[in-house]
């Protein structure tokens, strides 16, 4: 008696660190609203600039997992990290796979600088608000830097690297929604107390549909 049978076991999907992973991809965008005040016109360049990026991330994402699927395609619920550069010099050449070690970290410097110019300036603002201590919130003189909140982030993110990449994106959006509800609540309850006061960016909705 023979079989033909095969048992090729399928890891299972981990659908908490897919969507965390997911989330993560696509968050974010708020961020700019701490550097509203650096920007000329933000009420008129800040829809035109976030427009355009997702678009640009959207297409970003989408093209090169559409070609790395449609390769790697019998191995994809095997993927971990790297395997996009697995796949690249495997079906394409080294070159490739080098091409895309180059691009990943280029990319992980630029989230990296962004993260730091965008966190250091909410962390300038809690410390004025007195919920950090008052020295984080010293600026350079000259080029209007926030030195101490900068080096003080900076330290913290060190530490974090040294957890594994989904433990670190789990973490993230555990306080990245924590953070987004306390800015959504925010927003409204200071479009009701304080409809009148000036502000750089103004979303053009009034309460009501703005709650929705």
């Amino acid at each position: 008696w023979t079989s033909d049978f095969v048992w090729d076991p399928q890891p299972p999907v981990r659908w908490g660190t897919f969507l965390s992973v997911l989330l993560w991809n696509t968050s974010g965008y708020d961020s700019v609203g701490a550097l509203a005040a650096e920007v000329e016109q933000p009420g008129r360049d800040f829809p035109r600039a976030l427009g355009i990026t997702i678009v640009l991330v959207t297409v970003t994402y989408l093209v090169p997992l559409a070609v790395a699927t449609s390769l790697d395609a019998e191995h994809v619920r095997a993927w971990s990290d790297g395997s996009f550069v697995r796949v690249a010099s495997e079906h394409v050449g080294d070159w490739l796979a080098a091409w895309v070690t180059i691009g990943g970290a280029l990319s992980c410097f630029g989230l990296l600088n962004t993260l730091l110019c965008t966190s250091a300036r909410v962390a300038v603002s809690a410390a004025k608000l007195r919920v950090l201590p008052a020295s984080v919130a010293k600026v350079h003189a000259e080029s209007g830097v926030p030195r101490v909140a900068t080096a003080l982030l900076s330290t913290v993110l060190a530490i974090a690297c040294t957890l594994p990449f989904s433990q670190l994106v789990s973490i993230s959006m555990l306080f990245y929604g924590a953070t987004t509800l306390i800015e959504v609540l925010a927003l409204l309850a200071l479009r009701v107390s304080e409809p009148l006061t000036p502000r750089p960016f103004r979303i053009p909705l009034r309460a009501s549909p703005l709650a929705l």
